[in-house]
Formats: structure tokens, C-alpha cells, sequence
């Protein structure tokens, strides 16, 4: 079956509906009547034949006039005329059976009229109803694109039901917070590295450069060494890149009473005995070469001259808890020449008094690219280097506070 049908009259296309089928409708566009059948034609409905007219009532028969006579001496109303009988037509059955067909055709035009526009009405309503849905989910449509496009907040969704705007707004939060410590961050190594630390400074105090051209050469670079706490300092004038390392600290508490057992002493480096000061020619007498170090200690105590061995002294510091590299500073301080400046005594005459600080704080640093100031006999010259030092710093009662720098060395020396 076609989805449409056509009118036969003037040939408008329809929706093909059952609804239609067996029914007499009247097209909208030339006005004709059809009726469509089941197999999609529609055919045409022959008008109702136009009911006759009746036929006109005879006209009454002409009066011939009166002859004219002598005037009467009043004149008389005419008599009315008779009434004229009509006889009926013969026929007459035929008139009112056409009149009763045109009228069940009138009504039935009218039953398909109303029938027909009830069908109309209910497609029209129906068209109105899907179009009116389409144009709905078209404004819905450029809506949600509006929304998107300008990024208007539009119905609240899904998103704010599950929680997806809290996590959002956390997630912001957190990165917020993140970029504040950062910058918190950065803030605090601009301004830790515009602010120098009492070791940085010890170390820049000691390479700066000898403003007396007075003196000679070698004079200059000897100024410089003798900033130092021990002899033979690389003669630094320029830090370069400077990394301080991470302070160590040497308890000496445990150590004065081993230092205690020297207190009258003086070390004699060919011997390698602490000696008592008095007595170093009559050790020298009695000391014999070829002995064992402990037969000749045997000897001397002999003889009341009380001696105590390096060796023995080292070795008792360790028992007391010093490491091999403290130790040998331990030594380093109280045998050797020092740049004292104003401690007074020299250093290492209160060490080796007994007069041990509480502890040594040692700080490590490292440098590259430093300026070294070197003597090539009728000039001093400037040299880049790798180096390494040392500062150390005194803690107890009566020691003197702050750092110095212990030694300084080329990096691989």
C-alpha cells in the first residue's frame, strides 16, 4: 500500500491513513468529493442531482369587462373574484422522492464533511504535537551550546550531585597552597643567600687581599697565611665558588686527664718521648740507640726520670674515645708552630699545660675556581685553583669565641 494517495479531481497528494479508507471526503484544494479505497485509490463521488423546481401555480382565468352602461348614481364594490381550484399535476410522488434523496444526500455530504475534518483536525494536532517536540529539543539543544560556548553556568547537573565541583575546588586549593610554598621557598634562598653566614665570613676575612704594598712580595703572601691557625695556608685573595660542609664536633672531655699525665712534660721529636724539660741531658746520656724503646724507658726509670712514649700517649687518648683523624689535629695543635694572634698563651702551650677546651668544632669547606696568589720571584701572579680547608672553633670557658680558619690547601694536594 502507497504511504499516499492523490485526489482524483485535481490530483493533491495526501498521507495515506486507514482512517480514510470507505469514508466520502471533500479535498481541500479544488473542493471535490472522493472516496478512498483500501488499496490506496481514491474515487470520484458524483455530486447529488439538483432537487426540481416546482412548477409555477396557473395564473387565474382573464374576466372579460363588463359592458360599459349608464352611470349609476353610486358606484358598487366589485364582488371578489371566485376562488380558482388548482387542480394537481399528475406526478406529484416523483417530486417528493427526489426532495427526500437530495435531502440523505445533503446529510450524508455533511456526515463526510464533519467526518473528514475530525480526520483532519486529528492529523493537524498530531503534525502540531511532534513539530512542537522537535522545536523543544532544538531550543534545548542551542541552549546547551550557548552554555558551552560562553561557558555560563547552566542547570545544575550530575557533576555537582557526585561532588566533582568540591574536588575541584580542593584540587585548586591545593595547588594555591603549592605555588604559595614555593614561592615561600624560593623567597627564603634569595634572601639566605643574600645573607652570609659567620663561617662564610671567616673564610672571606682571610682572602682578603694585603693593602700595604710596602712590603715585599713575599711579605704579602706571608700576611695572608698567618690568618691562618696553621702554618702553610694556601695564600687565598678570592673565595670563587665556596660550599661549606657539615660541622663535626671532637669532645675533649674525656681527653684532659690523659693530657694531664704531660702537664710538666716537653716533647722531644728525636726521641718521640714527652720529657720532663730539666732532665733532657741526662736522658740523652742514658738513652742508647739500639735499645728497644721500652728498655730504654725501663733504664730512665731507673734512674727516677719519669718519660712517657708518643706511642703510649696516643694510645691512651684513643681508650678515651678519639678517632685517628682527631687525634692527629690534637696533635697537629699542640706540637706544632701555630698563628696564634692574640690568644695568649700560644695554643699550644695550653694544651700541652692540660688546658684542654671542652670540645673542637671542626667545619669542612670546599672550593673551586679560587684565586691563589703566587710568587714567581720578581712578580706575584693570580691562578685559579680547586681548594680545601678547615675551620675550627674553640668551645669552653675562657676560649675565645667565633671561627678561624685552621688550614687551607689546593684540592689533591
Amino acid at each position: 500500500m502507497a504511504a499516499t494517495f492523490v485526489c482524483p479531481h485535481c490530483g493533491y497528494s495526501y498521507p495515506m491513513k486507514p482512517v480514510l479508507v470507505g469514508r466520502a471526503v471533500r479535498c481541500t484544494g479544488c473542493k471535490q468529493a472522493f472516496q478512498l479505497r483500501a488499496d490506496g485509490i481514491a474515487d470520484k463521488v458524483a455530486p447529488p442531482p439538483t432537487p426540481a423546481a416546482p412548477e409555477p401555480a396557473p395564473r387565474p382565468a382573464a374576466v372579460a369587462p363588463a359592458p360599459q352602461s349608464a352611470p349609476s348614481p353610486a358606484p358598487q364594490r366589485p364582488s371578489p373574484a371566485p376562488a380558482t381550484m388548482t387542480t394537481p399535476r399528475p406526478g406529484g410522488g416523483e417530486g417528493e422522492k427526489a426532495a427526500s434523496r437530495a435531502a440523505k444526500l445533503t446529510r450524508q455530504q455533511e456526515d463526510a464533511r464533519r467526518a473528514m475534518a475530525g480526520t483532519l483536525a486529528s492529523a493537524a494536532n498530531l503534525a502540531l504535537q511532534v513539530e512542537t517536540k522537535k522545536q523543544d529539543a532544538a531550543k534545548a539543544d542551542n541552549k546547551a551550546k550557548r552554555t558551552s560556548k560562553d561557558g555560563v553556568a547552566g542547570k545544575i547537573t550530575a557533576a555537582a550531585v557526585v561532588g566533582e565541583g568540591d574536588r575541584a575546588h580542593r584540587s585548586r586549593r591545593v595547588w594555591i597552597l603549592a605555588i604559595v610554598v614555593v614561592v615561600a621557598l624560593i623567597a627564603v634562598v634569595i634572601a639566605s643567600s643574600q645573607i652570609k653566614s659567620p663561617e662564610r665570613q671567616t673564610i672571606e676575612a682571610f682572602t682578603i687581599a694585603e693593602t700595604d704594598f710596602r712590603k715585599h712580595r713575599t711579605e704579602r703572601i706571608q700576611a695572608i697565611q698567618e690568618r691562618a691557625l696553621l702554618p702553610n695556608a694556601l695564600p687565598l685573595v678570592d673565595v670563587g665558588s665556596l660550599r661549606l660542609g657539615k660541622p663535626r664536633t671532637i669532645n675533649l672531655a674525656s681527653a684532659k686527664t690523659v693530657i694531664a699525665q704531660i702537664k710538666d712534660l716537653v716533647y722531644e721529636p728525636a726521641l718521640d718521648l714527652w720529657v720532663p724539660a730539666e732532665k733532657l741531658e741526662d736522658i740523652v746520656a742514658l738513652w742508647k740507640p739500639r735499645n728497644e724503646l721500652d728498655v730504654n724507658v725501663a733504664l730512665l726509670g731507673a734512674k727516677n726520670i719519669t718519660v712517657v712514649p708518643q706511642r703510649t700517649l696516643k694510645a691512651k687518648l684513643t681508650e678515651a674515645g678519639l678517632i685517628t683523624e682527631d687525634l692527629e689535629l690534637l696533635m697537629q695543635l699542640m706540637l706544632r708552630p701555630s698563628h696564634d694572634g692574640d690568644m695568649k698563651p700560644q695554643l699550644s702551650e695550653r694544651l700541652q699545660a692540660g688546658n684542654l677546651p671542652d670540645a673542637i668544632d671542626i667545619i669542612p669547606f670546599r672550593g673551586s675556581k679560587g684565586t691563589v696568589l703566587i710568587n714567581l720571584g720578581r712578580e706575584n701572579s693570580l691562578r685559579k685553583v680547586d681548594y680545601r680547608g678547615r675551620l675550627i672553633r674553640f668551645v669552653g670557658a675562657g676560649w675565645p669565641s667565633g671561627c678561624r680558619v685552621l688550614d687551607v690547601s689546593s684540592d689533591g694536594a
